[in-house]
């Protein structure tokens, strides 16, 4: 559940992104009950927030991008490193 808007040219990367209560979503069974095609065969309601993600990894950023989470600024460094040749940086979402 999240949104990311990215902005290469002011090196910013915008987040909102909310992490599933542990109790679980009761509105999410509803949905899969009326609307199965939105969910992939064998989701399991109950790990959703087990395996939610907590990080990302971007590339494009010429420098460590500054990140907004939830309409406020996060303050790095965040973790750097490269593959093949391509710098990406582990970005966190969320708290572990």
């Amino acid at each position: 559940m999240g949104r990311v808007t990215v902005c290469p040219k002011d090196n910013t990367l915008a987040v909102d992104y909310v992490l599933p209560p542990a109790a679980g979503v009761p509105a999410l069974e509803q949905l899969r009950k009326e609307r199965g095609r939105y969910f992939r065969p064998g989701t399991d309601l109950t790990t959703i927030r087990r395996d939610a993600a907590r990080a990302l990894l971007v590339r494009g950023f010429l420098a460590e991008p500054k990140l907004v989470l939830n309409g406020t600024p996060v303050a790095g460094p965040f973790t750097k490193m490269a593959v093949d040749g391509v710098i990406w940086w582990r970005v966190p979402i969320a708290e572990p």
